[in-house]
């Protein structure tokens, strides 16, 4: 076996856990300051590894000396000889003595015919394994020794591996402490990214990260049986069969994004009601009221629907349910703790509120009326690696994902007992976690159930979502099931869009660089509650074909209509200049051309929309060459003209973004194409945004600040 080395140079920091986003957060400095110190460690480490590299290649010629054929022939020889002069020692008091004195003499040896790297790397395990052959039987094969220590210790893949995996570690053991210190220090730039990231994203206090990766989902039918067994349901397989429709296991990859750390709480969705009093009532709120002393328990009683309204008023979203698995089994080695509970194996601990907690105080003090939920975070020894508690047990929760076989299912029959194909829905969703009166193999990591979407009942609950994207969720709400193709429609396909077989324009909603928002709101601080969430979002059209404004123009000029659409915005908040309420829009550049039933002028629409006026008075107008925003979904569908704008540049390389500028009451919007086989350059259109400024008293005090200083 190769030996395990304890290499840490190139490792990777991990996600921390922390009690939010936001906890143990730095300033601006003391970053600056960490990364000043890693920069030092950085030249430090490149100095190290420069050090490695040129032993390296003295350690292969070592290499090929000890697997050179005379070499071997000669150690072979001379170890008898060595282990000789001590062998009746070694059945003494001074065994050790006698074994110590034989390495000396084998380092020297290994030193003198094949070098002092490999020596160092080889004589203990040598003696030792020549020394147990004699004990044990009183007689050694010294060749078939020798040969038996190189290949346990330097294993059987060559140089390379066995440099990498054995030999690297022992040579570097002067700068493991060097590595060491960029580890800790790599991990706490780490979490003060991910927190500066999460804030950035309008991540909310009580969400925890998750981080990009390719997760295992479900089980395999192997794993199942034998975890079946474990579990001493040999006899009673039967029992699990619905556990088979958590077969194939398979491989998912997810994009970074935050999670709730704990269920939806009753106190949570009272905080909505307050400011959403049509929103639905829990089913167990009897007379509309919430359950005395349930502040902290799970919410349930709604339906699917009901939960993804709150989750997008905050502005969040249901996790998928291979985002829930993920959360739940996140460890740093997946392959040796597949992790099927969230701490790991199942134990005697009480961990989670499930069917075995039914002597638990909090749940005999439960009304016989209501489910015998906890508050969350009630087992703090049930959390996931990641920081997650109770997904397992208390509440089931609901997921966006449909309930549907996975890739790879195949059914079963046990006992004249069958699952298959037919026990999905894909007009159902995807349960997880089990509840408080489910057992084990239901509150595990892997089972799934499917339920209506337009169901209610007392033991299904929900947490919430966000991506690490900024934007991305507010794209993907304003874009789900199709809902923005009647309005692309309209827009004439460029040849990228036909040589993509597509008849349209499309939006670019999957590609993390053509996506940007700014959010106002969110929480409320001051009750520890989600509040409504405000967003500027906005996304890139599909294309890679706009080089410059000159091929802008270009395309414009060539269509029927004269435009050529960019992308698209959507806005939660008014814009004051260029005046745009609060709504949807797509930004197209305009050629000059006639427009029927058009404003007399830009001015003049600006006045009209001002004054509340109609905006298009009968006449025919000639508008020169300008952006437009053409509102969609409005009840009186117009446009926006804008003659003046930022002359659009290219520029390096970067992503669309939304930038606020509070000092200047302004918000741009920074669209960013990118320019077809020049991957280091970018086309760039940026519109100023003039925003609703502070509102101030008459002492000159800030009573609302303005919206681009809320905006984050």
């Amino acid at each position: 076996m190769i030996k395990a080395a304890a290499w840490c140079m190139w490792l990777m920091a991990g996600l921390l856990l922390l009690p939010s986003p936001f906890v143990c957060a730095q300033d601006s400095s003391d970053r600056a300051k960490l990364r000043k110190e890693m920069d030092t460690l950085d030249a430090q480490v490149r100095q190290e590894t420069e050090r490695i590299q040129k032993r390296k290649k003295e350690v292969e010629s070592e290499w090929q000396r000890l697997n050179a054929a005379d070499v071997r022939a000669r150690l072979a020889e001379k170890l008898p000889q060595l282990l000789g002069a001590q062998q009746e020692g070694l059945r003494g008091a001074n065994a050790a003595e006698c074994r110590a004195a034989i390495r000396k003499e084998i380092f020297a040896l290994l030193k003198e015919h094949v070098g002092l790297t490999l020596a160092g790397v080889l004589d203990e395990d040598l003696v030792n394994n020549l020394c147990d052959r004699w004990l044990d039987s009183g007689k050694v094969d010294s060749a078939k020794v020798l040969a038996m220590t190189v290949t346990d210790a330097l294993g059987e893949d060559g140089f390379d591996a066995a440099f990498e995996e054995v030999i690297k570690p022992a040579i570097a053991r002067s700068g493991l402490q060097l590595f060491k210190r960029r580890e800790e220090l790599a991990q706490r730039i780490a979490t003060m990214d991910e927190a500066e990231a999460a804030r950035k994203a309008g991540v909310l206090p009580g969400m925890l990260p998750v981080p990009a990766g390719t997760y295992q989902i479900g089980i395999s039918e192997a794993e199942l049986k034998k975890l079946a067994e474990r579990m001493k349901y040999g006899q009673n397989l039967d029992s699990l069969i619905l556990q088979w429709r958590s077969t194939e296991a398979h491989q998912v990859k997810l994009d970074p994004f935050f999670m709730d750390r704990h269920e939806v709480t009753c106190a949570w969705w009272l905080a909505y009601l307050a400011e959403n009093p049509k929103a639905a009532v829990p089913m167990n709120w009897t007379g509309g009221k919430m359950p005395e002393g349930w502040e902290q328990r799970p919410v349930t009683g709604i339906t699917f629907d009901d939960a993804e309204a709150f989750a997008h008023w905050c502005g969040r979203r249901i996790p998928t349910e291979f985002e829930w698995e993920a959360a739940a089994r996140w460890t740093k080695d997946p392959a040796k703790d597949p992790r099927f509970w969230p701490w790991g194996e199942w134990d005697r601990e009480l961990r989670c509120n499930y069917d075995g907690a039914s002597n638990h105080a909090g749940r005999r003090s439960t009304p016989p009326n209501l489910p015998p939920m906890l508050p969350v975070g009630t087992f703090p020894g049930g959390s996931s690696v990641l920081g997650f508690a109770d997904l397992a047990g208390n509440a089931y929760e609901m997921t966006s994902s449909p309930f549907e076989a996975y890739k790879g299912f195949k059914g079963t029959t046990i006992n004249r007992r069958r699952v298959s194909a037919a026990d999905f829905n894909q007009d159902e969703i995807s349960l997880r976690g089990g509840d408080c009166g489910k057992r084990d193999f239901i509150v595990s990591t892997f089972s799934r159930l499917g339920f209506p979407r337009n169901q209610k009942a007392m033991w299904v609950g929900f947490r919430t979502a966000a991506s690490a994207l900024r934007g991305k969720d507010t794209v993907d709400w304003l874009t789900q099931k199709g809902a923005m193709k009647s309005w692309l429609v309209d827009y004439a396909p460029l040849p990228s869009d036909t040589m993509a077989h597509r008849n349209h324009a499309e939006l670019d909603t999957n590609n993390g660089m053509a996506i940007g928002a700014l959010t106002k709101g969110g929480w409320n601080e001051s009750i520890g509650a989600p509040t409504k969430a405000e967003s500027i979002a906005i996304v890139n059209r599909m294309t890679h074909e706009f080089r410059d404004f000159a091929t802008l123009k270009q395309f414009a000029q060539g269509e029927k209509s004269r435009r050529v659409m960019l992308g698209f915005l959507h806005t939660d908040l008014d814009i004051v200049q260029p005046p745009l309420p609060a709504g949807d829009y797509f930004i197209h550049w305009q050629a000059m051309a006639t427009v029927e039933n058009g404003p007399e002028s830009i001015n003049e629409a600006t006045e009209r929309l001002k004054s509340g006026a109609e905006l298009a008075p009968n006449r025919s107008v000639r508008l020169p060459d300008c952006f437009v925003f053409e509102r969609r979904g409005a009840s009186k569908p117009y446009s926006i003209y804008t003659e003046s704008f930022v002359p659009p540049v290219v520029a390096d390389s970067q992503g669309t973004r939304v930038l606020s500028q509070p000092a200047k009451d302004l918000v741009e919007l920074v669209y960013s194409f990118a320019v077809k086989g020049q991957p280091k350059l970018s086309f760039t259109v940026t519109f100023p945004m003039k925003t609703r400024p502070a509102e101030k008293d008459q002492s000159g005090n800030v009573t609302r600040a303005s919206d681009a200083a809320a905006l984050k």
